[in-house]
């Protein structure tokens, strides 16, 4: 009888033990990696969106360590990097890679011929610990002959705050001043240089006619100072060269009184 007991005895010591190895292990597999949070921003000029395949390439401040992220497109669930959208997705990393984000790369390792640009406007990463990177591109990745385009220096722990904004454009009173063209506008803050702004969309009723003082709203990343904006339209349709007036942002006059035509048309506009 006492064999008996010693032997369930052991049976129940053991089994406790195998439970207690495996729950460490797993414990200490979930420990050792990690989720980071990925948000892909692409712009909101005509084209932007693509059906390349993107790599993302990570590196680590010492250069050592890097996490390659293959086709990312399968990490997100519907259409991704459509014009104007933010695509998320979480990706597990291994923990001990003590990641101090310095750069992200993009590839396109597609043979695919067909031309399929690709305007990216940002991407934001954010890790298990709270630390925020932002990296700037706005640019575009140009199909499959660009290799390795380098992010800009990230914003690191500064959560990008948006607020709402608004603006007039104020078309000119003369003869064939209004436009059907798409317009958009970059402003250039303390921040740096922001994405284009597509007014059209922000618009309501025909935009940019004769005379007309056209209203928008739009939400942007926080600023103290609008240092310039740029002003430019895709020069379609027919008449499409614009008679601008001026341009109010926040109470901010931006004058500019002369014609935008023609391809490559881009005015920068100093504050008055």
């Amino acid at each position: 009888m006492k064999i008996n007991y010693m032997k369930s005895s052991i049976i129940i010591i053991l089994t406790i033990l195998g439970f207690l190895l495996i729950y460490n292990n797993t414990y200490a597999d979930n420990n050792e990696k990690q989720y980071i949070e990925i948000k892909i921003f692409t712009g909101e000029l005509n084209g932007a969106g693509t059906d390349m395949d993107i790599r993302l390439i990570l590196t680590n401040g010492d250069g050592l360590s890097t996490i390659y992220i293959n086709d990312v497109s399968q990490y997100i669930s519907g259409n991704a990097f459509e014009r104007a959208s933010v695509d998320k997705f979480s990706y597990l990393v291994p923990y001990d890679c003590n990641f101090t984000l310095a750069e992200i790369k993009i590839e396109n390792p597609s043979q695919n011929l067909i031309q399929d640009d690709w305007y990216l406007e940002k991407i934001e990463v954010k890790e298990k610990d709270g630390t925020h990177y932002t990296f700037p591109f706005n640019r575009w990745i140009r199909h499959r002959y660009t290799i390795n385009v380098k992010s800009k220096t990230p914003i690191i722990n500064k959560e990008i705050r948006s607020y709402s904004a608004y603006g007039e454009v104020h078309t000119g009173d003369k003869r064939g001043a209004g436009t059907n063209a798409n317009v958009y506008m970059t402003l250039y803050t303390e921040n740096g240089e922001g994405p284009p702004i597509k007014l059209n969309t922000r618009i309501s009723g025909n935009a940019f006619e004769r005379g007309d003082i056209d209203k928008f709203s739009f939400s942007y990343e926080y600023f103290k100072e609008i240092k310039y904006i740029n002003i430019s339209h895709d020069n379609k349709g027919a008449g499409a060269g614009w008679f601008l007036d001026k341009i109010n942002i926040n109470g901010i006059i931006f004058p500019c009184n002369c014609w935008i035509e023609g391809d490559g048309n881009g005015r920068s506009l100093n504050p008055k």
